[in-house]
């Protein structure tokens, strides 16, 4: 069935990524977890034809950063998610995208670890959850990753930005599926 459904989706030129996460994959005791799961998607791809691949995968960790340690455990895993697709990447077509969904906190002042390049050097895409409603606002939130990826021509890491809905209400009458 989901190689039915990634097939479909790709004749109607849509991308299709696994989403998944968990807080606890960012810490030592959960990271094996975090990247099995990851690596499931890996095997899932090689043993499938191309056009029933995934296009890439979108976690959404949102790991516990307000110690160093966290923000260690989430950096270190990100690294080694990276270094499965790059290797991936390096003998398959086409590429798979890997990334994750952040706040557009990670990037203030509460911190002085965190960075939000530390997260876009060790992705290919990144989703910023914004948390406003006003266009004004979001792109205000995100003016450092927005910066940082058009300087860093090197990283090449994409910028995704991820609405608060606010209790619309999407249903097939007026949402596209």
């Amino acid at each position: 069935m989901l190689r039915k459904f990634i097939k479909d989706a790709h004749s109607k030129d849509f991308r299709v990524e696994a989403v998944m996460g968990d807080p606890s994959w960012a810490t030592p005791s959960g990271k094996a977890s975090g990247l099995a799961r990851v690596q499931q998607v890996i095997d899932y791809n090689l043993s499938v034809n191309k056009n029933e691949r995934f296009d890439g995968v979108l976690l959404d960790i949102e790991p516990d950063v307000s110690t160093l340690s966290g923000w260690t455990g989430y950096t270190d895993f990100l690294s080694a998610v990276k270094v499965k697709y790059d290797s991936y990447n390096s003998t398959n077509e086409p590429d798979m995208s890997y990334g994750d969904s952040i706040s557009p906190f990670y990037d203030n002042d509460s911190y002085s670890y965190t960075t939000i390049q530390g997260v876009m050097d060790r992705c290919s895409v990144v989703a910023i959850m914004s948390y406003y409603e006003s266009g004004d606002g979001i792109v205000a939130r995100a003016s450092n990753e927005i910066r940082y990826g058009d300087t860093n021509k090197s990283n090449l890491c994409k910028t995704r930005f991820g609405v608060e809905n606010y209790g619309w209400s999407f249903t097939r009458n007026n949402f596209i599926f």
